[in-house]
C-alpha cells in the first residue's frame, strides 16, 4: 500500500513535470530581470511583473513541486494570471519601444550627417585639431542598439514571449536621448569650425581666389555659421578646395621659409591726421532737408 501510494504521488508529478517545463520556459524567455535597486522612479507595473517572474521562476522549481504536490493547481492560476498581466503589458511598451526605434534611427541618420560634414572639415588641418573621431566611435556603438520592428503580422506575446522580430525585453533603455545627445554635440563642433571658417580672413581669400564663383553660396552659409546648411552643399571637392586656399595662406620669414599665418587676423587701426591748431579747415557741405542730393 505505500509503495501504490508512493506511485500515486509520482504519477502526479510526471503528468506536471511537462507543465511546469512550459511555465519556467515561458518566465525564462520574458527577459524580465528583478531590479534589486528599488529605483523609485520606475515603473511600478513593470517593478512589480519583475519581483512575480522572479518569485514564480522559483516556485516551478521541480525540487520544490515535488516536495508539495497538493499546491499544482493553485501555482498554475499564479502562473496563468501573471502571463495575463504580462501579455497586455507587453504589447503597450513594445509599441512605444517600436514608435522610439523609428525615431532614434531618423536622429541617428541626421547624425551621421553631420558627422560626414565634420569629418570633411577635420581633414583641414588648420581647422584646429579633429573632433569627429570619439563622436564616431560612440555612434557606432549606439547604432547597434538601435533595432527597428518589421513584424508583420500581429503580436502573439500569450504564445511567443518577446517579439519574434526585434526582441524587445521589458526594461530595456533606449538609445534615442544618447543618440540626441551625439547629434547636438556634432552640431557644436560643427559651429565651432564653421565659426573659424567664417573669419575676415577666410572671406576675403575665398573672394580673391574664387574667379569662377565656385563658392559665393558657400561663403553666405559659413558667415551664417548654418551648420544644417553646410552639410548638404559640404563635399570632397569644396573640402580641398579650402585646404588649399589655407594652404597658400603663408607669412614669409626673413630666411625665406614660410610659416603659417593666424586665421582670425586684427585688423589695424585707421589713421587719421591730427588737424593742426589753427589750421584752417573747410566747412562741411550739409545737403537742404528734404533735398534730391541728400545721401
Amino acid at each position: 500500500m505505500k509503495t501504490v501510494a508512493d506511485y500515486e504521488a509520482l504519477a502526479l508529478v510526471a503528468g506536471f513535470v511537462p507543465r511546469l517545463r512550459a511555465m519556467r520556459e515561458y518566465l525564462i524567455a520574458t527577459g524580465l530581470q528583478a531590479d534589486l535597486g528599488g529605483d523609485p522612479a520606475g515603473d511600478r507595473r513593470r517593478v512589480a511583473l519583475e519581483t512575480e517572474c522572479q518569485l514564480l521562476r522559483v516556485a516551478v522549481n521541480l525540487d520544490v513541486a515535488i516536495a508539495t504536490p497538493g499546491k499544482y493547481d493553485a501555482l498554475e492560476a499564479r502562473f496563468q494570471k501573471f502571463k495575463w498581466t504580462y501579455v497586455q503589458y507587453y504589447r503597450s511598451v513594445h509599441e512605444s519601444w517600436r514608435l522610439d526605434m523609428d525615431w532614434a534611427g531618423a536622429i541617428a541618420e541626421e547624425a551621421h550627417r553631420h558627422l560626414g560634414a565634420l569629418r570633411r572639415l577635420d581633414s583641414i588641418a588648420a581647422l584646429a585639431s579633429p573632433a569627429s573621431g570619439e563622436i564616431a566611435d560612440r555612434m557606432e556603438t549606439l547604432g547597434r542598439r538601435i533595432i527597428k520592428c518589421s513584424l508583420p503580422g500581429p503580436l502573439s506575446p500569450e504564445i511567443t514571449p518577446r517579439c519574434p522580430s526585434c526582441g524587445f525585453a521589458i526594461g530595456t533603455p533606449s538609445p534615442r536621448a544618447e543618440i540626441e545627445d551625439l547629434l547636438a554635440a556634432a552640431k557644436r563642433e560643427l559651429q565651432a569650425k564653421l565659426a573659424v571658417l567664417s573669419q575676415s580672413t577666410i572671406a576675403r581669400l575665398i573672394r580673391q581666389h574664387d574667379t569662377g564663383h565656385r563658392l559665393e553660396g558657400f561663403l553666405k552659409i559659413t558667415q551664417a555659421a548654418q551648420a544644417g546648411a553646410l552639410i548638404r552643399v559640404l563635399d570632397d571637392e569644396l573640402v580641398r578646395y579650402l585646404a588649399r586656399l589655407l594652404d597658400e595662406n603663408l607669412v614669409p620669414e626673413a630666411d625665406g621659409s614660410a610659416r603659417p599665418r593666424t586665421v582670425v587676423q586684427t585688423f589695424k587701426p585707421a589713421r587719421f591726421k591730427r588737424q593742426r591748431a589753427g589750421h584752417h579747415q573747410r566747412p562741411l557741405k550739409i545737403p537742404p532737408a528734404g533735398g534730391s542730393g541728400a545721401r
